[in-house]
């Protein structure tokens, strides 16, 4: 069920006392904002199969956070408590998640510092909890439902913690800091496609026919073709449906300022450059798996890789750019002038607008575009068709293992993705991929 929670005085919550703790299991996720997609459809049916008693449904909630830069942004609440458990679980087991961003679980887990620190005045992140013993808010207890310190045992992400490396200049977000895996056991969870959303303003001329050889190139008039004796091919102008590796090397590399820079097949509008801010999963993969080959291919290696400035002036030729904390606020970035001050742009920009979701989102007034020619889907993963992905990882301490290993497990089976609904049609596991990568910074290879 979804619940309003009250935030108590953090500092005095306190979970379960010291014997009780010796007799119970807690689980406490914190980390990439997937992990809560599976577990608010899956927790319930993870924990009926440890322990004989369960409520009907999991307590799901949305904190508001507001941080230093005065940006709001949401995180997602998860708790569920079983009674009556096997090992090598004990009564009570409390499986908690709180889903925020990938580089936020290593980092509670490693105990340091959040990445996105909230204002002083608002109840966020770790307010009055110990950074020491591993704690963040997360929901500690329900009826009410009351936001406490929980000390994280596992953190998970989109991509390798040492990964999350990206930067951004120093104008826009304070640097990363170093976000390391180091000493923890990790695991392989779910795969989760993404994909680029251009805004249905972004044009280009298309051959477009059943029979034509060059049906789907560009085109800036119907000779371009029949050049190759498709007599039936005619040239179009609609929205763009394909982007390549290359186009987005260039586009996020800062180095295209008005589409027709691609070809005059494009039309005039200006690039608009939607971007998550470092710490983002969903921007590290895109870094990792697209512009840079796991730091070791082409486009721009590591974390200078993309362009790392906001609302600059075109004139001196570079395009405009918004970073985001949220798929939300992706989604405004891609359909709605979201100009700082002094912006040089004209109104109506976003007609340019390129970025980056979940390849299972939509929004209106966008395209969810091809990748190399290729429409995101479940099968083209298992394939090997479809490359941009990201394997989810759970992390923990190995000495954790017997509680945490059946929960990354749990994560790789198949049918367990049908309770996600619609996103099973895009999401897989790893053992269904014919063709994966065996780390971030490896190509695809078959799987035996």
């Amino acid at each position: 069920m979804k619940s309003q929670f009250k935030i108590a005085a953090l500092s005095a919550v306190t979970v379960l006392s010291a014997a009780a703790m010796a007799q119970a299991t807690d689980i406490n996720i914190y980390g990439a904002s997937a992990q809560f997609d599976f577990w608010s459809a899956n927790a319930r049916s993870f924990v009926a199969s440890k322990c004989s008693t369960v409520p009907a449904t999991a307590t799901t909630s949305t904190q508001t956070i507001t941080d230093s830069a005065g940006t709001t942004f949401g995180v997602k609440h998860l708790y569920i408590q079983g009674t009556g458990c096997a090992a090598p679980y004990t009564s009570p087991l409390t499986f908690r998640l709180a889903g925020i961003a990938s580089g936020e679980g290593p980092q509670a887990l490693q105990k340091q510092n959040p990445i996105f620190v909230p204002n002083a005045a608002a109840n966020g992140i770790a307010n009055g909890c110990s950074i020491a013993n591993g704690e963040r808010t997360m929901i500690a207890s329900i009826a009410p439902t009351t936001l406490g310190c929980v000390a994280v045992n596992a953190g998970t992400t989109d991509l390798s913690a040492e990964n999350i490396n990206q930067q951004v200049d120093a104008s826009v977000a304070p640097a990363l800091p170093v976000i390391s895996g180091a000493g923890l056991t990790v695991e392989d969870t779910f795969v989760v496609p993404f994909a680029f959303f251009a805004n249905s303003g972004v044009t280009a001329g298309h051959c477009v026919t059943s029979t034509g050889n060059n049906t789907g190139a560009y085109c800036t008039a119907t000779a371009d073709c029949t050049a190759i004796g498709a007599a039936t091919d005619v040239c179009t102008t609609k929205p763009i449906d394909n982007l390549t590796r290359a186009q987005a090397v260039a586009l996020f590399s800062g180095n295209v300022t008005q589409w027709s820079d691609m070809g005059p097949a494009f039309n005039t509008n200006f690039v608009k450059l939607c971007m998550r801010y470092p710490g983002s999963g969903t921007h590290g993969v895109l870094d990792k798996m697209v512009l840079s080959a796991g730091d070791k291919g082409w486009g721009v290696p590591g974390s200078v890789g993309f362009f790392q400035f906001e609302n600059n002036d075109n004139t001196i030729g570079f395009p405009l750019a918004r970073y985001v904390k949220s798929t939300g606020d992706m989604k405004g970035c891609l359909t709605t002038d979201t100009f700082l001050p002094g912006n040089p742009f004209p109104t109506g920009s976003f007609a340019g607008a390129i970025g980056y979701m979940d390849g299972n989102d939509s929004q209106a007034g966008t395209n969810r575009l091809k990748y190399n020619g290729n429409a995101v889907n479940r099968a083209a993963l298992n394939g090997g068709v479809y490359d941009y992905y990201s394997i989810g990882k759970l992390y923990y301490a190995p000495a954790n293992a017997a509680v945490m290993a059946p929960v990354a497990a749990y994560t790789r089976v198949a049918a367990n993705l049908t309770a996600i609904g619609a996103k099973a049609n895009f999401w897989s596991t790893t053992p269904e991929m014919k063709y994966k990568r065996n780390s971030d910074n490896a190509y695809p290879s078959k799987q035996f």
